[in-house]
């Protein structure tokens, strides 16, 4: 479960939770903008913002938010010179809000929200307005989610926390980027993008696949597996995937129902490793036709040469080509299937993050 089903189960069971966000952060800090934890009232949590004496201290102020129903915004200082008594010199600041959640009657309808677009697969906005309180050092709170017409489902609208007018002000300065914190007279706002979560689609289920998807889960991935042999496209191997299919044969594989439901995009991974080269290059052709944003094939390089000059015969060129990573991985020394499995995911770990493509 991630940290938006947690909630949304200790919510719905009728418990507490303080929920503790980093804001911003400035040099180097253990995690970034963005990072969350939550802390129950039994004083254990979910998730983390980095551990260490930031998060202890963090945990400690969510515990008190709790007694006292109020929220905050605290400032760390990790320069290691004039510090909170951290004994931490990584060399910057942060901000975090901490937001105890007692009384989740307004919060949960867009927490409901934000689950239901990501089932479906949606993209949405969440916009967080803090203002400052009239008590001291407290923090006003409000959110709302959008979400744009998707597969012919209209637009989403869950939550009130200004006018139209003003929430659009917030979007324009916020751009794209997937968490932003806007400046403006009266409140700063928080705005997050939230995009479909990555899914690494393997056509192949053998040993190579199965470690892939162990790895690919825990990194944060969602699975899907394809195999034209059901034994290897089973629950029994794949126990994390969400998506299992074994069609006939990889023949128009992207023609499938349950993949035109799922059309590809940037993020959507596409690993190659099927039990045999003409099985690849026929995956690999079909998926240099989509927009997928991550292409990975097995095999040396041999292989590589062989299949990019029967794709070539095709109309295939260095464009296409530069978009695969084969042979798929890292090169970290990996031998056995499950090395291989980290080199795949730490190659796709860095392309989620940004990192240099591979030709």
């Amino acid at each position: 479960m991630d940290l938006l089903d947690i909630m949304l189960d200790r919510l719905g069971r009728g418990e507490s939770l303080a929920h503790v966000t980093i804001l911003h952060q400035d040099g180097s800090t253990p995690r970034t903008a963005g990072a969350r934890m939550l802390v129950f009232a039994d004083g254990s949590i979910a998730g983390t913002i980095g551990g260490g004496q930031v998060e202890a201290m963090a945990m400690d102020m969510a515990r008190a938010s709790l007694r006292t129903g109020r929220s905050a915004r605290a400032s760390f200082d990790l320069t290691g010179g004039r510090d909170q008594g951290m004994d931490m010199i990584c060399g910057g600041r942060l901000e975090a809000l901490i937001e105890p959640i007692i009384d989740p009657a307004k919060l949960l309808p867009v927490l409901q929200a934000a689950q239901t677009c990501r089932q479906d697969r949606r993209p949405f906005t969440l916009l967080t307005m803090l203002r400052a309180s009239e008590d001291e050092n407290g923090v006003e709170i409000a959110r709302c989610l959008r979400a744009p017409e998707h597969a012919g489902q209209p637009a989403l609208r869950q939550g009130s926390c200004a006018g139209e007018q003003e929430l659009e002000g917030v979007l324009r300065e916020a751009g794209w980027e997937p968490w932003s914190l806007v400046r403006q007279p009266g409140a700063d706002w928080l705005v997050e993008h939230y995009r479909p979560r990555e899914t690494v689609y393997l056509f192949g289920g053998g040993h190579v696949a199965q470690k892939i998807a162990h790895v690919a889960h825990i990194a944060g991935f969602r699975i899907a597996v394809l195999d034209d042999r059901p034994e290897f496209a089973s629950r029994e191997l794949f126990p994390q995937a969400e998506l299992l299919l074994a069609p006939p044969s990889f023949a128009n594989v992207f023609g499938l129902p349950e993949l035109a439901r799922e059309p590809m995009t940037d993020t959507s991974y596409v690993v190659i490793v099927t039990r045999g080269h003409r099985h690849d290059a026929d995956v690999l052709e079909q998926t240099l036709r989509t927009a997928a944003g991550y292409i990975g094939m097995i095999g040396s390089r041999a292989k590589r040469e062989a299949t990019y000059r029967k794709l070539g015969e095709k109309g295939f060129g260095p464009h296409d080509f530069a978009r695969v990573h084969c042979p798929i991985g890292l090169d970290i020394g990996a031998q056995t299937p499950e090395e291989i499995g980290v080199s795949v995911v730490a190659e796709m770990i860095l392309h989620r993050a940004g990192g240099p493509r591979r030709g």
